[in-house]
């Protein structure tokens, strides 16, 4: 999902694209244990698109697992460390499944 339009794209190709586009702006991730998701850069969080750090410095390769306690519920301090807090509320009503831990 990362070929992009060029100068000699066709109107078929670009309009591949651009359903592509349309079709991840109204997706998101299933959490599900959070290894394969990144925090600020993919789109996981129902209401928004991507979570806004509050750390300039914060580590963007920071997976969804790493928020996720072993107790499988939600790390209030970590993510309020990272994240805005209209973000926090919002991730924090993303349900966890309790088959990954």
């Amino acid at each position: 999902m990362q070929a992009t339009i060029k100068g000699d794209s066709s109107a078929i190709w670009q309009s591949i694209l651009w359903g592509r586009e349309t079709l991840r702006l109204g997706t998101h991730w299933q959490v599900g244990d959070g290894t394969n998701i990144s925090i600020f850069s993919d789109h996981w969080i129902p209401r928004s698109f991507r979570p806004i750090t509050i750390v300039p410095e914060a580590v963007t390769s920071l997976k969804v697992s790493g928020v996720i306690q072993r107790s499988n519920f939600w790390d209030w301090e970590k993510l309020r460390m990272h994240l805005w807090e209209v973000d926090v509320q919002a991730i924090m009503e993303i349900p966890l499944s309790y088959n990954y831990r």
